[in-house]
């Protein structure tokens, strides 16, 4: 795994555990993995996984009104967004119209909107995917670090955030809940790279690597590591990127650019992307993540 002993890697505790949470959710049926999920708030609760997305899915003429359809739906119904649910809606009603949003700002006034939305949207791509009406799912996580819901199990442990949002549930809030939805991602068959300049891994606390290494061995298939031979990676490319297929060979792509949630940045500019890949402003971002990925022999970002 470009370099990674992950036996040697990992130590005893982690080898003999191996997440037997996630074991046991994987044991049994879609439906029953949402009842055992912390975070089954991110769903409509009167139908769990499947009754208003399936339902959404059947009433929408392409692949992309129906994960618009989705999410809108779910910040609807979810309790726990309720403090932010005026501002989710407006946000992801500007994306889903412009394909393209741009916000700077506080960390504090920025991250909710932007960091919950790109968690509905990842939630309701890997249910597109295990149900079938998307094809082929590719995401990269570009960040410093290694991407911080792969380094924590929902807990917010030493030095996972910077010490200015501890307290802020909000924020808070945004990493337990991606913690989840990633695994639920890689679980519903999506393939996830995660890329971050030489050292990166070594910024994480031992907890931390411990933890992301662990998620690399369990899921081997379709998670994979790759560290860029560079000290410092671009302020406009920190954030992730994720193409899409639907069953017609339409394209689609979602990208966020953004900060860690522990190396926040102020007044800095947040940008989303979210559309077909052959509009001009998406098929700009893409060549920008693409090219620069490929000037450092970074993977491939493209579908199968």
């Amino acid at each position: 795994m470009f370099g990674l002993n992950l036996k040697k890697s990992l130590t005893p505790h982690y080898r003999q555990k191996i997440n037997p949470r996630r074991n046991m959710i994987n044991n049994t049926s879609p439906f029953y993995r949402r009842l055992l999920s912390p975070f089954l708030f991110l769903l409509p609760l009167s139908s769990l996984a499947y009754g208003s997305t399936d339902y959404y899915y059947s009433q929408q003429i392409n692949t992309l009104q129906g994960i618009e359809a989705s999410v809108t739906k779910t910040i609807t119904e979810s309790e726990k967004l309720s403090d932010l649910k005026p501002a989710l809606l407006n946000f992801f009603s500007l994306l889903s119209a412009q394909g393209h949003i741009q916000r700077a700002g506080t960390d504090q006034e920025v991250r909710p909107c932007f960091v919950n939305v790109q968690g509905l949207i990842e939630q309701s791509l890997a249910y597109a995917l295990q149900r079938g009406e998307i094809t082929d799912l590719t995401g990269i996580i570009h960040t410093p670090t290694p991407a911080t819901p792969l380094c924590t199990d929902g807990q917010i442990t030493d030095r996972l955030v910077h010490p200015s949002m501890q307290n802020d549930e909000s924020r808070i809030f945004t990493v337990r809940a991606r913690a989840n939805i990633l695994r639920d991602y890689l679980d519903m068959g999506g393939k996830l790279f995660v890329v971050y300049p030489e050292g990166g891994l070594q910024k994480r606390s031992e907890e931390q690597q411990n933890t992301y290494l662990t998620a690399l061995q369990e899921y081997s298939q379709n998670l994979h590591n790759h560290e860029l031979q560079i000290d410092h990676m671009d302020n406009d490319m920190v954030g992730a990127t994720y193409l899409f297929k639907d069953q017609s060979g339409e394209e689609y792509m979602f990208s966020i650019r953004a900060t860690q949630a522990n190396a926040p940045v102020e007044d800095n500019a947040w940008e989303m992307w979210f559309g077909k890949s052959n509009q001009p402003e998406i098929a700009q971002r893409i060549e920008r993540v693409r090219s620069y990925l490929n000037e450092l022999n970074g993977p491939l970002l493209t579908l199968n």
